[in-house]
């Protein structure tokens, strides 16, 4: 049996170098800063990739985090010429002078090495809604200034940094073969949520907790095909229904066919999603129409920083959500 990680059931894509190459706001996602988390041949990194369109000339500005190498600022400046680079947010002021790495060619972009203090000087500015101008300079050519927003930032900057935090003391070892890395991403500017995909006798088993954002509490969804068929492989089905018993996860025994939910409390809520930002498990059984049984894990180590995105995730829209003060 084998867990893989997703913060969202829909989302995954490879990380084929050092800096990440997707976009993620509100309302639609597809325009918000995006934090993400992959396991890689070097440890655990954290991303927070930025709005889709932030220059109509196309810079691309990104942040990482890993062991190896700290706090990063990615820029796809593709130039041989080292430029001179400064942030200014556009809404305090402050302003960062950044020295870039020089040009090599086996990346697609220039690498920043960024003082934390700086980087944190910097994201805070992003999450109170500050955009961000890159300015850029080359000897003898006029200075070029790319526009950042910081829509969805209040968002993103707290589960990234969430994410560093949950990694940074004591990174996990790298779990996957190289062919199976990947990304995932939580659709914070919808909903807070936490998706574990289990694989059980090749047809995976699905289950993502999630909170409500109309009320108080939350739900887990159980979601498993009864057919599948990957490109390279073939097409299988599956008898139905499994019967799951779900209560260390404060469900019901139910008979699943393909998608099985049920509401939990605040308070069932809050108990697990501190236990899995511990690092902490529950168990619950599947038996299928077979009657095999298998004994699954929710939870763990490798599921802990996505906890914690979770965690950061439900407490920023709570603050953002409050009402504000006359």
């Amino acid at each position: 049996m084998e867990t893989r990680w997703w913060p969202v059931v829909a989302l995954a894509s490879c990380y084929l170098g050092p800096a990440p190459h997707a976009a993620a706001v509100q309302p639609q996602w597809a325009y918000t800063w995006r934090p993400e988390m992959g396991f890689f041949d070097d440890g655990p990194t954290c991303l927070l990739n930025p709005p889709d369109g932030i220059s109509p000339s196309g810079l691309y500005l990104s942040f990482y985090w890993s062991a190896r190498d700290g706090s990063v600022l990615w820029l796809n400046w593709r130039e041989k010429k080292n430029p001179s680079v400064r942030l200014v947010s556009e809404g305090s002021g402050d302003s960062w002078a950044i020295t870039v790495e020089p040009f090599d060619s086996d990346y697609d972009g220039r690498r920043v090495l960024l003082d934390s203090r700086v980087a944190s000087e910097i994201l805070r500015s992003l999450e109170l809604g500050h955009a961000l101008t890159v300015v850029v300079s080359l000897d003898g050519v006029e200075s070029q200034r790319y526009h950042v927003p910081a829509r969805g930032a209040q968002l993103g900057v707290p589960m990234y940094q969430a994410c560093i935090g949950s990694v940074a003391d004591d990174p996990p070892r790298y779990l996957f073969a190289p062919e199976r890395q990947f990304l995932g991403s939580y659709k914070a500017s919808e909903r807070c949520e936490f998706t574990q995909i289990i694989e059980l006798q090749k047809i995976s088993l699905t289950v993502t907790l999630s909170a409500h954002t109309d009320r108080d509490g939350g739900e887990l969804l159980f979601e498993r095909p009864t057919v599948t068929h990957h490109p390279h492989g073939p097409l299988r089905t599956r008898k139905t229904p499994d019967r799951v018993e779900a209560q260390p996860l404060f469900g019901p025994s139910f008979d699943l066919v393909e998608k099985f939910r049920y509401d939990i409390s605040a308070d069932q809520l809050n108990a697990l999603g501190a236990e899995l930002s511990r690092g902490l498990t529950r168990k619950f059984s599947l038996t299928t129409p077979e009657a095999r049984k298998s004994t699954l894990t929710f939870g763990g180590r490798f599921g802990k920083p996505f906890a914690a995105m979770f965690a950061a995730c439900r407490q920023a829209r709570i603050t953002t959500t409050q009402p504000r003060s006359p």
